[in-house]
């Protein structure tokens, strides 16, 4: 799993739930990070967040391309759903969120189904962006 944020704190956060589900997290900060970090490896599925320092996910998963290759995409964010409105149909995994949420999200973007987001949350568009 590949995981792009530039918040130190939650990257930590989510690279260390994903462990702890039995996962093998890549936590990179931005897309020179993420394909460094990622070498020659194509990752299962990407958390990334919607808005990084100088740049948005959309931007840093199309810098990224064939480097990912067919991995689906679930967007983090705390924004509403306008920051993807040039994005529709992509997933999204609303902040703040806890592993029940992330473990859902992940299935879901493996299934290519459904956006996911906590309870209470407005959701995402249905369908996973390509």
């Amino acid at each position: 799993v590949l995981v792009v944020d530039d918040n130190d704190a939650v990257l930590r956060a989510v690279v260390r739930m994903l462990q702890r589900m039995g996962h093998h997290p890549v936590a990179a900060s931005d897309a020179a990070s993420a394909r460094d970090a990622l070498g020659d490896r194509f990752p299962d599925v990407v958390l990334c967040d919607v808005m990084l320092q100088g740049t948005t996910g959309p931007e840093v998963i199309g810098e990224l391309g064939a480097a990912l290759g067919e991995a689906p995409v679930t967007f983090m964010t705390g924004y509403d759903r306008d920051a993807l409105a040039d994005r529709p149909g992509a997933l999204v995994l609303r902040k703040p969120f806890d592993r029940h949420h992330l473990d859902g999200a992940l299935h879901r973007a493996l299934r290519g189904d459904g956006a996911t987001s906590p309870p209470g949350s407005p959701t995402s568009a249905s369908s996973r962006s390509g």
